[in-house]
């Protein structure tokens, strides 16, 4: 027990000290060497000391970009990854509407409609930020109730004249805001851009808030229906998952709700199978905007 008690102490000290030397390669095979003999002894379980291990391999895994827990410890029972992450077409031949999924969930009229309210509130909020009003709410009641999907209600709003008046507005992004927005692209989109001039085509002193986050959202449902297209729901799931778990990590002090807030990729994943597409896409668009708007003061 002293000698486990040990290791995992020189680890810490190991994994501290990669936020502070310049010699990060020469540690970080100290530190695997180390950790590929400790995985041996401990292959048997995941025990707590296991445990440890593997949470601080995966902080090494950010440095030196190779799956040192999976590869040592093998895949921990609850680890849920980013997914291999399809080049993102806008080919109409190769995303295609997809059909809804059946779920074993049955709400009742008064569930979905309660639903349908909450959803078309909180799309106003975060997609123009202010309320709808009582004609648009019952308007898209109605709408909804006649089967029509929240990713479509979405895309009238952006594509409607108020969300086009404020795609005008001239206020430059913030530094933050531009930060996050390339760093999502590359990590969940596997699209490189530029931090100066985006993708070329949005140039950071030609847009403001509502363009980016709307390019940034249709990006991203873009995305979602090439997993739908090819078939890989379980690997929208994960990512799913590590984008919400992502969000909330990063951004705590925004969600309202425990589903929201949890940094637990598995629960995430877990809602997300159990839902329509649809509500799954809407989400997605809802968490994205609410991001942006919370970094567009940020300076």
């Amino acid at each position: 027990m002293k000698n486990r008690l040990l290791f995992a102490a020189v680890l810490l000290i190991f994994c501290n000290i990669f936020f502070t030397t310049p010699t990060l390669p020469t540690t970080a095979m100290i530190a695997t060497a180390y950790a590929q003999q400790y995985a041996q002894q401990e292959e048997e379980s995941e025990g707590f000391f296991k445990k440890i291990l593997r949470k601080y391999l995966v902080i090494v895994e950010k440095f030196i970009d190779y799956p040192l827990a999976e590869k040592f410890l093998g895949k921990a029972p609850d680890d849920i990854r980013l997914p291999e992450i399809p080049e993102i077409v806008v080919d109409a031949k190769q995303v295609v509407d997809q059909k809804e999924k059946k779920i074993d969930t049955k709400f009742s009229v008064d569930e979905m409609n309660k639903s349908n309210y909450y959803f078309v509130q909180e799309i106003y909020l975060a997609t123009i930020k202010r309320n709808p009003r009582e004609e648009e709410l019952d308007k898209w009641l109605n709408t909804l109730s006649q089967g029509s999907t929240r990713e479509g209600i979405y895309r009238a709003i952006v594509l409607g004249t108020e969300y086009q008046e404020l795609e005008k507005l001239k206020d430059p992004p913030s530094p933050k805001l531009v930060t996050f927005m390339v760093e999502y692209l590359r990590m969940f989109l596997g699209l490189s851009v530029d931090s100066k001039t985006l993708d070329g085509s949005l140039s950071r002193n030609a847009t403001n808030l509502y363009m980016l986050k709307k390019f940034s959202v249709e990006k991203t449902l873009e995305l979602i229906d090439i997993f739908l297209a090819k078939g890989q729901e379980q690997s929208l799931y994960d990512w799913y998952a590590v984008f919400s778990a992502y969000l909330a990590e990063k951004f705590p002090n925004i969600w309202s709700g425990e589903i929201r807030k949890s940094i637990y990729k598995k629960g995430h994943r877990e809602w997300a199978s159990k839902v329509y597409y649809d509500w799954l896409k809407a989400e997605v668009i809802i968490k994205l905007h609410h991001v942006f708007n919370s970094l567009s003061s940020q300076m």
